[in-house]
């Protein structure tokens, strides 16, 4: 069975409302808990879920502008503010809130359920909204060679968290682990386990699951000094 995805040839065009934050890199299937405080972004968390549009959570490239130290006023939300740029491939799905504070600050949980490449930003202020593709994986027959390097990679987590963490290796050795499929395992796996931002976001880019993989056992013999 090829674990790759199916690639459309008419790209479905999907607009998204983009949360760029430094160091948060999202993957499919992993929900994320948000604490939200800006009044932009509490505004993107409104608008999201009386549209129907998913958010972005996405690792940023650098700031594009700074915000003055000043009292946020309803003006601020019609202003360019502390701006980051984004990285162009990103992770995106619904909102969920979980509880708003008397002070009006949300907590949330974002879904992602697919990988997007930007292709236009198409709003700027008072939140980001982008126009994407959605980011499929290539068409490439290497089942036996995914697995191969799966069980290799959970050999390596399985050392590191034996003596390490006893409970994080009981959920890794676990049927319901251990029988993901590659893809998934390419994903999942940045669940509980956390590189630096910048190589998961390279891991996030690889549009084949070998890619993927290899990427994180190399990555984990190098942390490991294999």
């Amino acid at each position: 069975m090829d674990t790759s995805e199916t690639i459309d040839n008419k790209a479905e065009q999907i607009d998204v409302a983009l949360f760029p934050i430094p160091n948060m890199v999202s993957f499919p299937g992993i929900s994320m808990p948000l604490h939200v405080f800006e009044p932009r972004y509490r505004a993107m968390i409104k608008h999201s879920q009386d549209n129907e549009v998913m958010i972005a959570v996405t690792h940023t490239k650098k700031m594009v502008s700074k915000t003055k130290k000043k009292r946020i006023s309803s003006d601020s939300l019609n202003q360019n503010q502390s701006t980051y740029e984004p990285h162009k491939v990103f992770s995106a799905g619904y909102c969920e809130t979980i509880k708003t504070t008397a002070d009006g600050r949300i907590h949330v949980l974002i879904k992602p359920e697919i990988r997007l490449k930007l292709k236009a930003i198409t709003q700027q202020v008072p939140f980001m909204i982008a126009t994407c593709e959605q980011l499929p994986d290539q068409i490439i027959n290497d089942t036996q060679l995914c697995t191969d390097r799966m069980g290799e990679i959970n050999q390596l987590l399985q050392a590191l968290c034996k003596q390490q963490n006893p409970e994080l290796y009981e959920i890794i050795t676990a049927p319901e682990w251990l029988n993901q499929t590659p893809k998934d395992f390419s994903f999942q796996l940045f669940k509980y386990f956390r590189f630096e931002a910048d190589f998961m976001q390279h891991v996030l880019e690889q549009t084949t699951v070998i890619e993927r993989l290899d990427l994180i056992w190399h990555g984990l013999r190098q942390s490991l000094e294999i």
